[in-house]
């Protein structure tokens, strides 16, 4: 009976150790990739997504900076003041897109999700998939020959940004990790 007890005990210990290493995998994996996708998003809204040269002083265009130099180029055609505001406003909804998935990004990092970060973190994903469209086009956009413009390399770092924190944010397996689900 002694010898049972002893395999159950010594099975038992083990279970423990090995739950411990499991744990361990997990929290290394979910704050390597929060890490990466915050990371990303940061450089992507940093850099420069394309250089326009037809001025006489060439404007560097940022993510960043991108609401506030549209809403300060607004010239004095209607027309122009409507998009001008409605591309502004774009601009800043994006960034501050991006700054909340930063914020989300360290929190997995600490892994205090819970349901209303999970929501949160998914309405994001989705504004950062659609909002991902006007960098990339501008950038398609200043590839054109014809043009003076120079693309810059913010997209090569902000899509793949977007794409992990979107798949961090829906993916169940990933999701349960950095949520504390059971």
């Amino acid at each position: 009976m002694a010898d049972n007890e002893t395999d159950v005990e010594r099975i038992r210990r083990r279970l423990q150790d090995l739950e411990v290493r499991v744990h361990t995998l997990e929290s290394i994996a979910i704050r390597s990739l929060s890490f990466v996708a915050a990371c990303l998003l940061a450089l992507g809204s940093a850099l420069p997504v394309f250089t326009d040269g037809r001025s006489f002083d060439p404007m560097t265009v940022r993510l960043l900076t991108a609401p506030f130099a549209v809403l300060g180029a607004l010239g004095e055609d209607a027309d122009e003041q409507v998009f001008g505001a409605v591309m502004g406003l774009v601009f800043l909804v994006l960034l501050a897109c991006v700054l909340t998935a930063v914020g989300i990004c360290l929190a997995q990092w600490r892994r205090w999700g819970g349901p209303g970060l999970v929501l949160t973190a998914q309405v994001v994903a989705v504004l950062l998939l659609v909002g991902m469209l006007a960098p990339v086009l501008l950038t398609f956009g200043a590839s054109n020959p014809e043009l003076d413009d120079t693309p810059g390399p913010a997209v090569w770092y902000f899509v793949p940004g977007v794409i992990l924190f979107a798949a961090m944010a829906f993916n169940g397996n990933l999701r349960r990790l950095w949520s504390g689900e059971e």
